[in-house]
């Protein structure tokens, strides 16, 4: 188990250093063989780490440089496979325009690193995700869609690009992590549970912001255009999520066609609505919703990322 975070800025605004060593040391719980960061700069990309728990080594880190960075990645390791003591098994794993973290394990990063044609330069299993960048180094999802064909294991991963200048991350159904939108600072966090974000109450108009699961096999990228896009990176794993068809009569909500109604039931436990059970493929994450919350203005809310899906009057259930 190790821990992950950050975040991508949208504007100029940064996240202030006390809220980056807060998240960071919330980490250690989930990693204290070693900790590490990556950023992105006018340059490139720029990577620290050392061995050992992050409560040791506060001093040490180049926080101005961390804090003013346009988008940060953050790990703490709780070491498996490769020594800490030899740097090079730490996260972040890097090459010129590549930073990783990674929690989980790869239990076949051998295969994989050859697979890819890949030299190894560490030991740790973690590095058969970077190899996989050696194949597909134009385009994170390409790269983190042929990782999920030839890797065996668990993995949540969080991705720089210095080239395009993107963060990506995504995750299988072995490993947490949840995000949050701050829009007040225009600043888009991961980490690898709700607890974790939620210590940095964040707040929006007097609301406290609620971290959400990042869906598995979706890998959601923030550019600097100011967008979050989401790939869907192992289709054949959504397809098992899907409602069957039966023979009620179908509805359709306004975001996508094809939506079909399957039960309704009374639902009281969230508040008035009802509970519906639905066959969404929700436009912002793809993901297939069963049990959503069907309410009185006439939405329902996807239970993947909670995106709010407005139905038509007239085909309200």
């Amino acid at each position: 188990m190790c821990g992950i975070a950050g975040y991508f800025a949208f504007n100029t605004t940064r996240p202030t250093v006390e809220e980056l060593s807060l998240l960071w040391q919330l980490l250690e719980a989930r990693g204290q063989s070693a900790h590490g960061a990556a950023w992105l700069t006018t340059a490139g990309l720029d990577v620290y780490k050392a061995p050992g728990p992050i409560s040791r080594g506060l001093d040490a880190i180049p926080w101005s440089c961390i804090q003013a960075a346009p988008s940060v990645l953050l790990h703490t390791r709780a070491a498996t496979k490769g020594t800490p003591s030899d740097n090079r098994n730490n996260h972040p794993l890097h090459t010129t325009d590549v930073a990783i973290i990674h929690n989980g394990v790869i239990l076949n990063d051998e295969h994989v690193c050859d697979t890819a044609g890949w030299i190894r330069q560490a030991e740790v299993d973690s590095e058969a995700i970077l190899a996989a960048f050696a194949v597909e180094s134009e385009s994170s999802p390409k790269a983190l869609k042929w990782l999920g064909q030839h890797a065996r294991g668990s993995w949540a991963v969080g991705v720089l690009m210095a080239k395009a200048r993107t963060l990506t991350i995504t995750r299988n159904a072995g490993a947490p992590c949840y995000i949050v939108e701050d829009p007040t600072r225009e600043l888009f966090w991961f980490a690898s549970t709700a607890d974790i974000l939620g210590q940095l109450q964040l707040q929006w108009h007097g609301l406290r912001l609620k971290p959400r699961p990042l869906p598995t096999y979706m890998a959601y990228v923030a550019h600097p255009e100011g967008q979050v896009t989401t790939h869907n990176i192992m289709p054949e794993k959504s397809k098992l999520l899907t409602v069957p068809t039966t023979s009620t009569p179908a509805w359709t909500v306004r975001r996508t066609p094809g939506h079909t109604k399957v039960t309704t039931t009374p639902y009281s436990h969230e508040g008035p609505g009802r509970r519906t059970t639905l066959s969404i493929a929700c436009a912002r994450c793809n993901g297939t919703t069963y049990h959503a919350v069907v309410y009185p203005d006439h939405h329902a809310v996807c239970s993947w990322c909670l995106e709010r899906i407005f139905i038509p009057k007239e085909d309200s259930p």
